[in-house]
């Protein structure tokens, strides 16, 4: 009897450890899909890790066995994904601040971004220093870089991409800059294995100069009106701008800077669309005009194209 006891008692043992390890390799699973579909993304995973794999079907007669189990390996961490384009925040007549969002950090904690910016595609009225000084806001000093927040002179306006920033910083303010001055932006990030690409370049420009009440009230006249004086003073000055600007100020009563912006406006077309528009208004002028100095125009005025007098009947046709 006593033997027999004994035996009981080892077999009951034997089946509370089989059951303790059955529950302990059970809770080394965790359960990341249930469903109909045949293929899962599990995500948030450790970069260069195995990991193991199983799957069990179920119908309405219970569950089947687990199948044996596949060991897969994540991939090791890479250089951060491409972020979303910058974007404008705030925009003055003199300052752009510019924000982003962090992209995918492939595996590795990002440590700093880079923002590059391009003033070539600037406003013909923008201001034409050597030189730009852009600054980061005093919130957003960077302990890997000491010259991350501090105004930096590197921006040559000679259509290539500079750095304006580098720090952790999500957010960047661009000062001084001209009013309807247009500037491009992009942004990388880095993590611990390097570089990313850079986004996507977004362009941007400050507010216009003809946000004053008098040039709101001359812009908002007849727009027939407008083409007429226009014309007539383009005629008449023979395409020089400063000629056309006092013209079609004392024409229309606008504010000297804004009229500045159409002065440069016939400049541009003048210098880039002669060939074309040497015959008077036809189709490839419009075109041309539209193509080469439409946008600086708007940035520089700072109201949309259809709005304005002398482009509201072919912005919607010609405009970028």
């Amino acid at each position: 009897e006593e033997e027999e006891e004994e035996e009981e008692e080892e077999e009951e043992e034997e089946e509370e450890e089989e059951e303790e390890e059955e529950e302990e390799e059970e809770e080394e699973w965790s359960t990341v899909y249930e469903g109909h579909a045949y293929s899962f993304t599990v995500r948030d995973l450790a970069p260069s890790s195995a990991y193991l794999f199983r799957v069990s079907l179920r119908n309405s007669a219970g569950s089947s066995p687990f199948s044996s189990p596949a060991q897969l390996l994540t991939a090791p961490p890479s250089p951060p994904s491409p972020p979303p384009a910058p974007f404008a925040t705030n925009k003055t007549q003199t300052t752009i601040t510019l924000q982003w969002f962090p992209p995918l950090d492939n595996g590795s904690p990002l440590d700093e971004y880079e923002l590059q910016l391009n003033v070539s595609i600037a406003s013909s009225s923008a201001s034409s220093s050597a030189l730009r000084f852009l600054s980061a806001p005093s919130s957003s000093t960077s302990s890997s870089s000491s010259s991350s927040s501090a105004p930096s002179p590197r921006a040559p306006s000679n259509g290539t991409f500079y750095t304006a920033y580098r720090g952790t910083s999500t957010h960047f303010t661009a000062a001084p800059l001209s009013a309807g001055e247009a500037v491009s932006a992009r942004v990388r990030a880095r993590n611990a294995v390097g570089w990313g690409a850079f986004s996507r370049a977004a362009s941007v420009a400050t507010l216009g100069v003809c946000n004053d009440p008098q040039d709101l009230a001359g812009l908002a006249s007849d727009p027939n009106e407008w083409n007429d004086a226009f014309n007539s003073c383009g005629l008449k000055c023979l395409g020089v701008a400063s000629c056309v600007s006092s013209c079609i100020a004392d024409a229309e009563d606008l504010t000297e800077a804004c009229a500045n912006c159409y002065g440069d406006f016939t400049k541009c077309t003048k210098q880039k669309c002669f060939s074309p528009c040497v015959a008077g208004s036809n189709d490839k002028c419009d075109q041309c005009c539209a193509e080469k100095c439409l946008q600086s125009l708007t940035d520089c005025v700072g109201i949309p194209c259809s709005l304005q007098p002398i482009l509201n009947d072919y912005c919607s046709e010609y405009a970028p």
